[in-house]
């Protein structure tokens, strides 16, 4: 398995963003195809923050993760957050979701950060078991999602 910057595999953009999009527009319903591929343009910086980082098994995507510094229009107040945690669905259930939130939690404890938050809509038990923790629940764009952090630096 290759972990590395989407920067580094720019090819595989427009297939994240069209899966993305397939995923997630309910919750970003002003986003178009193109708007979710102009964000992770957006994280193929050299800057740490945003970033989106691409699994791969040789040159076959398998899914991906981002740092964000902002991932709703609401709780503005916290940041940065983990976002696009996708694995293409024929490679779930083998691990890879959670090989994948792990590695970039130590990335971003590497690089320095004190927290991290995301928004999750059914994937809370997931994320719990990796040591991470529901603070709030908000009505965003019709969905209920629950608002969870961990702690990088224990």
């Amino acid at each position: 398995m290759i972990f590395e910057p989407l920067r580094a595999h720019p090819q595989h953009l427009d297939t994240l963003a069209a899966w993305h999009f397939a995923e997630w527009h309910s919750l970003y319903p002003d986003h178009s195809l193109d708007d979710f591929a102009r964000d992770l343009q957006d994280s193929m910086g050299v800057d740490f923050i945003p970033g989106t980082w691409a699994l791969l098994d040789g040159e076959q995507l398998i899914g991906s993760a981002s740092i964000l510094h902002q991932d709703m229009t609401a709780n503005t107040d916290l940041s940065p957050w983990l976002a696009n945690v996708y694995i293409a669905a024929k490679y779930r259930g083998r691990g890879l979701g959670q090989y994948l939130v792990l590695a970039l939690m130590k990335k971003a404890a590497q690089a320095g950060l004190q927290n991290l938050y995301l928004f999750t809509e059914d994937r809370a038990s997931f994320y719990h078991k990796l040591g991470w923790q529901v603070i709030r629940q908000h009505s965003y764009n019709q969905a209920e999602v629950r608002i969870m952090t961990t702690d990088l630096q224990p």
